[in-house]
């Protein structure tokens, strides 16, 4: 005889820390003047920590109180990210981003809205028919 099931994992949320540096680094890369080599490397360093992208979704879609420019930047970069890396995402991870970017659809800002679906389709492109969109 076993125990009781073990309790389900908690369900990913964001730091507001990791947040606000995410925020605060795509402010200045869309800053005129910036140093977007450096600001690109830091994205890339960015890109190294799992859960990233989660990140990026969230702001793309809940980030309410920040500039669209700047989630439509987390938007885009999440979509670049994914267009290569959707089939090592942790499927923790997958089924979060999938659950954030589909109520987007429906956002007040058409460019919100656009970044949304690109970023879906591109999901969908790189899930095929392997059935990888939980």
């Amino acid at each position: 005889m076993s125990g009781p099931p073990p309790p389900p994992p908690p369900a990913w949320a964001p730091r507001p820390e990791g947040v606000a540096q995410i925020v605060e680094l795509l402010t200045e890369y869309r800053k005129p003047g910036a140093n977007q080599q450096m600001m690109y490397q830091r994205l890339q360093q960015c890109a190294q920590i799992p859960d990233f992208n989660n990140y990026l979704a969230f702001m793309l879609t809940q980030g309410e109180g920040q500039q669209d420019e700047v989630r439509q930047s987390a938007g885009l970069l999440l979509k670049n990210n994914l267009k290569t890396g959707w089939q090592t995402t942790a499927p923790e991870y997958r089924a979060y981003i999938q659950r954030c970017l589909l109520p987007g659809l429906g956002h007040p800002s058409r460019f919100l809205r656009h970044t949304v679906g690109t970023t879906i389709s591109i999901i969908v492109r790189a899930a095929g028919t392997s059935g990888g969109a939980d």
